[in-house]
């Protein structure tokens, strides 16, 4: 899957829990970057190949989407890329559920602090960052011309748990509004499960029905 910029987009399923993991290549200058690693698994190698990895970018903190940050930067040197309101519950093993002081230890340290509105460029292509607080309180999705990442805010059918340590429904609730004002075109990739469409979301999530603009 590409979008009209020559970003080709990758996806791999890993992890405990089957998280998705992204691969995004310009293929114009051959940079990638990586979205939410939570294993380094053979096939992840074997994807990686010669890339260029510039950037690895994390929708949120959970361990379900780190667990192959730290051997994955350890491979690239990478920059890695998590919003500011996540920093305390990244290093937290209770919030990021990791259960392990160990396994917190050993993730790197955040080169890039995101904020609302920042904007990545990979080749030509333009990412705005959203803060959709509501799973946890550093949540973000990443926005381009055709493509939204969403972690584990938006999923087809349905939505991120807020019973989780920083979890809010309310917050949800006026993450899911912003992000239910975007474009139908939009491919949704999200943290787990298959891909969607923004305005096939909007027709059948019933989490975004009755959510006024």
């Amino acid at each position: 899957m590409s979008d009209g910029n020559c970003t080709e987009v990758r996806r791999l399923t890993v992890g405990p829990v089957a998280c998705n993991c992204y691969l995004l290549t310009d293929t114009r200058t051959d940079t990638s970057w990586v979205v939410d690693p939570g294993g380094f698994s053979p096939q992840l190698k074997e994807a990686l190949g010669e890339a260029n990895i510039e950037k690895i970018l994390l929708t949120h903190g959970h361990y379900d989407h780190t667990g192959g940050l730290a051997e994955l930067y350890k491979e690239t040197k990478a920059t890695v890329c998590l919003c500011e309101d996540e920093m305390h519950l990244y290093r937290d093993p209770a919030r990021s559920l990791s259960g392990s002081r160990e396994f917190t230890e050993r993730l790197p340290e955040v080169g890039c602090i995101l904020n609302d509105g920042d904007t990545l460029t990979l080749g030509d292509a333009v990412f705005t960052v959203y803060h959709t607080p509501g799973h946890t309180p550093g949540s973000v999705v990443f926005r381009g011309e055709e493509l939204l990442f969403t972690g584990d805010t938006l999923f087809e059918g349905s939505v991120g748990r807020t019973d989780l340590p920083g979890g809010s429904p309310d917050e949800l609730t006026r993450s899911l509004r912003r992000i239910s004002a975007m474009p139908g075109n939009l491919t949704v990739y999200p943290g787990h499960g298959p891909r969607t469409t923004m305005a096939a979301q909007l027709r059948s999530n019933p989490f975004l029905q009755g959510i006024s603009q």
